[in-house]
């Protein structure tokens, strides 16, 4: 796997000059954790690494740290230093929500989405608010919107 693949193209390519002199790498973040990120490198390898203090204070709010699908660059350790997250990248599109709790910030659930999928079942469970308020946080990401309406098997079609 390479990041061509992952969707690395020529406005990241841009964006990352600034720091190729550095010896640093551009990674693609599929995993958050509390104390580290998952990331794929050129070559399709994982690595493990954490933020550096500087992208930490940076950080006017929560959504501003990168998160899972955010592109990053990151200064490569070896088995006594780890990886360091040292900047990310500007982001494609955003798919985000009001942190739970009284709180009015967002909380990032996915960065560079093409498609989110809203999948529900045909019966009880289905309702078209919600569908709403989802269609509403998907455009406003700037991904597309896919619905996947399952066990639409297990009900009668309505009759006219």
């Amino acid at each position: 796997m390479n990041l061509k693949e992952l969707g690395w193209n020529e406005d990241l390519e841009n964006a990352f000059a600034a720091y190729k002199g550095k010896g640093w790498v551009p990674a693609r973040l599929i995993r958050e954790t509390v104390i580290n990120y998952g990331a794929f490198i050129n070559g399709g390898e994982e690595i493990d690494a954490i933020l550096c203090g500087r992208v930490w204070h940076e950080a006017t709010c929560d959504s501003d740290l990168p998160a899972v699908g955010d592109w990053v660059v990151v200064e490569l350790g070896d088995e006594n230093t780890p990886h360091v997250i040292r900047a990310r990248l500007l982001r494609r599109t955003c798919f985000s929500r009001k942190m739970p709790g009284n709180s009015s910030q967002a909380q990032v659930i996915g960065a560079n989405v093409d498609f989110v999928t809203v999948v529900t079942d045909a019966g009880s469970d289905f309702n078209i608010r919600r569908m709403e308020r989802y269609f509403m946080l998907i455009g406003k990401s700037g991904a597309k919107a896919i619905v996947l309406v399952n066990k639409a098997d297990l009900f009668p079609k309505k009759q006219k």
